[in-house]
C-alpha cells in the first residue's frame, strides 16, 4: 500500500514539475514579446517626437506637444496607451501637412516619417508574434491536467493585445503575471507533509496489522499447546491400561509356555521310567 502511494505521488510531483516548467517557459516568451514591442514603442514616440520638432517650425505646429511614455512600459495596459497616443499625435502632424504642402517636401519630414512607417511594421509583427505566445500559452493553460496545476499555482489566463483605438478602453489589458515559485513551493510542501503523514500512518497500521498477526500466532500456540497438553493427561489412564493389558498378555504366554514345558518333561520322565522297568 506504501509503494502504491509513493508512487502516485510521485507521478503528481512529476505532471506538476512539467506543467509548471511549461507554462513558464511560454510566459516567459509572453513577456519577451510584450517587452520587445515596449522597446519598439519607445523608438517609435522618440521619432514623432523628432517629428514634432520638425512641424514646431510652422505656425500650427507650436501647439503640439511632446509625447513621453513610462520608462517602465511594459505592461499591456500602458502600451496600449502609448500606442494610441502615438497615433494621435501622427493624426494631427499629418492634418498639418494637408494645410502646408511644403512641409511634406521637407526631407526631414520624410526621413522621419518612413522611420516611423518601419517601427509601426515592426510592432504590427511583434504584436502578431505576441498573440501566438498568448495563443499557445492559453491553449496548453486550458489542456486537462495543465488546468488544475496552473489554477494551483496562480497561472492567471493572458490576454490578448490589440490596438484597436475605437475600442481601446474596452481592450485594457490587464496586467500578466506569473510569478509562481512561491505558490509551487507551497504546493511541493504541502505534497511533502501529505506524504509524510501518510508513510507514518502507513507505517503506524503496518505496525498495528504485526502486532495483531503476532497476537493471534501467540494465541493460536497456546491454544495448541493447551489442547496437546489435555491430549496428553486424557491419553495416559488409556495407554497404562493399554500397557496392563499387554502385561497380562504377556504373563498368560508365559505361563502356558512353562505349563508345555512341565509338561514336556513330565512325559520324558514317564518314558525313561517305563524303559528302565
Amino acid at each position: 500500500m506504501f509503494w502504491i502511494v509513493l508512487f502516485v505521488v510521485l507521478i503528481v510531483i512529476y505532471l506538476l514539475f512539467k506543467a509548471y516548467n511549461s507554462l513558464q517557459a511560454k510566459a516567459e516568451f509572453i513577456k519577451s514579446s510584450l517587452s520587445n514591442i515596449s522597446v519598439s514603442l519607445q523608438k517609435k514616440v522618440n521619432l514623432i517626437n523628432q517629428l514634432i520638432d520638425v512641424v514646431k517650425n510652422y505656425q500650427d505646429g507650436e501647439q503640439l506637444l511632446h509625447l513621453t511614455i513610462s520608462k517602465d512600459a511594459t505592461k499591456a495596459n500602458e502600451i496600449v496607451s502609448g500606442q494610441r497616443e502615438s497615433q494621435v499625435a501622427l493624426m494631427g502632424i499629418q492634418g498639418l501637412v494637408q494645410r502646408y504642402p511644403d512641409l511634406k517636401a521637407n526631407e526631414q519630414y520624410q526621413s522621419l516619417m518612413q522611420s516611423i512607417k518601419a517601427v509601426e511594421d515592426e510592432i504590427g509583427h511583434q504584436r502578431e508574434t505576441f498573440n501566438h505566445y498568448v495563443r499557445e500559452y492559453n491553449t496548453k493553460r486550458g489542456s486537462i491536467p495543465t488546468v488544475f496545476i496552473a489554477n494551483a499555482l496562480k497561472f492567471s489566463e493572458a490576454p490578448y493585445l490589440d490596438f484597436s483605438v475605437e475600442n481601446t478602453e474596452q481592450h485594457i489589458l490587464k496586467d500578466f503575471h506569473t510569478d509562481s515559485a512561491e505558490h509551487l513551493t507551497a504546493l511541493l510542501g504541502s505534497a511533502k507533509t501529505s506524504l509524510v503523514d501518510g508513510s507514518k500512518a502507513l507505517a503506524n497500521k503496518a505496525l498495528d496489522t504485526s502486532k495483531r498477526i503476532l497476537e493471534s500466532e501467540q494465541v493460536q500456540n497456546l491454544k495448541e499447546s493447551a489442547v496437546s497438553k489435555y491430549q496428553q493427561i486424557t491419553d495416559t489412564p488409556k495407554q497404562v491400561e493399554q500397557n496392563t493389558e499387554e502385561f497380562s498378555d504377556t504373563k498368560a504366554i508365559d505361563q502356558t509356555e512353562q505349563a508345555q514345558i512341565d509338561q514336556s518333561e513330565n512325559v520324558e520322565q514317564a518314558q525313561t521310567s517305563s524303559k528302565a522297568e
